[in-house]
């Protein structure tokens, strides 16, 4: 049966949806933390045969251009905005809302 808009249904789902997804995130924030951590370990020395292609991104590249990336947003809500402290704040909602919408679908 379709819903009609204003009775609730729609937002109980989007909201059952969200804590599932933030519960999975806090299910596997020890690999969450073991992945991030390795990523930002040493490589190990490079031997024969060795793949790059079976390798992910340096996580120091990865960080680079997330900064990199965020630069942009940031100036972007500081031209609408005007107010130094909002635009940051903006931006690190933004970061973690892009995280989030990336990685519930993930796991």
């Amino acid at each position: 049966m379709p819903t009609r808009s204003g009775d609730g249904r729609s937002a109980t789902s989007a909201s059952a949806h969200a804590v599932g997804g933030v519960w999975a995130l806090i299910s596997i924030r020890k690999s969450l933390w073991s992945g991030i951590r390795s990523g930002c370990a040493p490589r190990a020395v490079h031997r024969r045969g060795y793949d790059h292609t079976d390798h992910d991104a340096p996580m120091k590249v990865v960080l680079l251009c997330t900064v990199l990336f965020v630069i942009p947003i940031f100036g972007l809500y500081f031209a609408i905005v005007g107010t130094l402290g909002v635009a940051l704040a903006m931006t690190v909602v933004m970061l973690i809302t892009g995280f989030l919408f990336s990685s519930v679908p993930a796991t």
